[in-house]
């Protein structure tokens, strides 16, 4: 056993860094749950600290953090209400099921119907929909996936046609797309309509054109996701802009930040016209002066940023490492420790955090623009990224092996 997951540490490792989860965190988790974790458990999360791997988000301990999954937490909340035996954890929840791990079990992993867990409780026969005989083996077969999936640059083949994203496939972006687009056209109509009867400066005209720059956003996100052609993203921008535009009234904060963040990246990565950059500068130069990401991508690098502030510390104040780097290697380690640590656990109050855990289709895609336009604003070597979770790899290195 201790080769196998030797093994599994070192392909990990390949992938991602990760500190693991501490001794001390999981003598703690074996106190309050009252168990004893399996061995290979305990020496996976060694240097698996939870998370998404292979599309599958579990086993996190934060159990001082009551609003995000984790295992101690949910493990109770399933005992307490739905009469878990104390053998089992809980690994993951996903809308009605559950994968468990049984300390006293083989298998030892399985998924479950929730309406199920009482019959473990009464030791009657349950329906498994899919186990593993060893956490080691159900933690292999994710890894693989992620593997699979993340090799070509952070792309995949789902059954239906090539996506980026690989935690929806294609027939799922697609219907969402469609779903955007016609809330598009919808309130499109309705803003016309109010126009014409109270005038643009209406405070419902506003509100709307605020919505609809969220719906062109979450659009072009989604058709980055599903692995349309660069070309028709680039082409689609405009759009985006010009909606942004039109709702830019002064009211700045998070999401207007993060709008910024987000075109002023594109921009730099899809090589855009000297107009249209111009025209994301206008509304993104706010924050020039208190925000040293901003600072760097609307100079595109020329220098380094005038001061060190961050104005949303979560996660930006981690690119300081990156952007006050003494040389290139310093900047691409911290890239690396950016996009595995902090990027998507520190944007925890971010409106698109966790879509992926929804059954309804809402979820359109997780990427670190930024982390590529830094990328290739310092000319950064980012073979060390390529593949890596969140990072659009196929942005700097386009698939004409132009750079």
């Amino acid at each position: 056993m201790e080769e196998r997951i030797r093994v599994l540490n070192e392909r990990y490792e390949r992938l991602y860094p990760d500190e693991g989860t501490s001794k001390r965190k999981l003598r703690k988790a074996e106190k309050y749950l009252e168990v004893s974790l399996p061995l290979e458990f305990r020496e996976i999360a060694s240097f698996f600290g939870g998370g998404l791997l292979g599309g599958i988000d579990h086993f996190r301990f934060d159990m001082d953090v009551m609003d995000k999954p984790d295992i101690c937490n949910d493990t109770v909340r399933f005992r307490k209400y739905r009469s878990l035996p104390d053998s089992f954890i809980v690994l993951t929840e996903d809308g009605d099921r559950l994968i468990l791990l049984g300390t006293e079990t083989i298998p030892s992993v399985f998924w479950i119907k929730k309406d199920d867990i009482r019959k473990l409780k009464k030791q009657q026969p349950v329906e498994v929909e899919e186990s593993w005989e060893t956490y080691a083996d159900f933690f292999e077969e994710q890894l693989l996936k992620e593997e699979q999936a993340l090799a070509g640059g952070a792309a995949s083949l789902s059954n239906d046609g090539f996506v980026r994203d690989f935690l929806r496939d294609k027939a799922y972006y697609q219907r969402f797309i469609a779903h955007e687009e016609e809330r598009i056209s919808e309130f499109t109509s309705l803003i016309k309509q109010v126009i014409k009867e109270r005038g643009e400066e209406d405070e419902g005209v506003q509100y709307g054109y605020g919505v609809v720059a969220l719906f062109y956003r979450t659009k072009l996100l989604a058709l980055y996701s599903a692995g349309y052609p660069l070309d028709e993203i680039k082409a689609f921008l405009p759009e985006v802009v010009g909606w942004m535009e039109k709702m830019d009234d002064g009211r700045y904060g998070y999401d207007h930040f993060q709008d910024c963040v987000l075109l002023l990246s594109l921009a730099a990565l899809l090589e855009v016209d000297e107009d249209l950059f111009g025209r994301i500068s206008q509304f993104a130069s706010v924050y020039q002066e208190k925000d040293a990401l901003i600072d760097f991508l609307l100079n595109g690098g020329i220098q380094k940023p005038a001061r060190r502030d961050f104005l949303f510390k979560r996660p930006y104040r981690h690119l300081e490492r990156v952007l006050f780097a003494k040389d290139k290697h310093q900047s691409i380690w911290g890239l690396k420790v950016y996009l595995r640590k902090f990027w998507y656990e520190e944007h925890d109050e971010a409106a698109w955090h966790d879509l992926h855990l929804h059954r309804d289709e809402i979820y359109y895609g997780y990427w670190s623009f930024e982390s590529a336009a830094i990328v290739k604003i310092l000319g950064l070597d980012d073979s060390e990224l390529s593949g890596r979770r969140y990072y659009p790899s196929d942005l700097v290195h386009d698939r004409s092996g132009k750079e």
